[in-house]
């Protein structure tokens, strides 16, 4: 593990209008609730049946997350991090604390270590269930793979399920860009574990929802 850094506001992404042949929002959301079980290790929860949630202190480690929103779905925005999984403020089950930076969207290897945030801790519940909301912020410019160079202000909520310890993991999102255009957004996200932190970067392919579509190379 080469730090412990973790997912930052993850949003928003995009400020381009979407073209044909984008990643339909909510065909991958009902994606998701088809292939739970199976993007999970077969421990689904919901409709993917029961959930195993990880014991605090499993299930850390270094990944990259791809966060893509409806308005540029296979132009995701990068994150290098780490999750730590925290028993939760309740006292019992286990939460996830975050901690992540963006990567420049040119290279997808380069940390932007000057915006890295902590987030949480966030509990998961007992199904395995988990929403987390970000609060509004900027997206520094180099980060933005859509309008290069523009910061993107925005505001999001993830949701998806934390079931077993996996190397992928992903769900949708909900939220709102506020600039440099001002619209409502969906979207989708993936996270790929990092077995050799930085040095495993840039990845390919990079997985941007459950159904495993795949970004637009580099």
């Amino acid at each position: 593990m080469v730090r412990k850094s973790a997912l930052r506001p993850l949003l928003v992404l995009a400020l381009a209008t979407c073209v044909a042949g984008c990643v339909d929002p909510e065909g991958s959301f009902e994606s998701f609730n088809g292939v739970k079980a199976a993007s999970t290790g077969g421990t689904g929860g919901g409709d993917g049946g029961p959930c195993a949630v990880p014991k605090p202190g499993e299930g850390e480690g270094d990944f990259l997350v791809a966060v893509s929103s409806s308005l540029g779905p296979t132009k995701p925005i990068l994150y290098e991090g780490s999750i730590t999984t925290p028993t939760a403020n309740s006292g019992s089950g286990t939460a996830i604390f975050l901690r992540m930076a963006p990567l420049v969207a040119a290279d997808r290897k380069t940390r932007l270590d000057q915006y890295e945030k902590p987030l949480g801790p966030f509990a998961i519940a007992t199904d395995g269930s988990l929403s987390v909301a970000f609060p509004r912020d900027t997206i520094p410019g180099e980060a933005n793979p859509i309008i290069p160079n523009t910061p993107a202000e925005s505001e999001a909520t993830l949701s998806g399920f934390v079931c077993g310890v996996q190397d992928f993991y992903c769900g949708t999102l909900e939220g709102h860009v506020y600039s440099p255009v001002d619209s409502a957004i969906t979207g989708t996200f993936g996270m790929m574990r990092l077995k050799n932190g930085l040095a495993d970067l840039p990845l390919d392919p990079i997985y941007i929802d459950c159904a495993k579509a795949v970004a637009d190379p580099l």
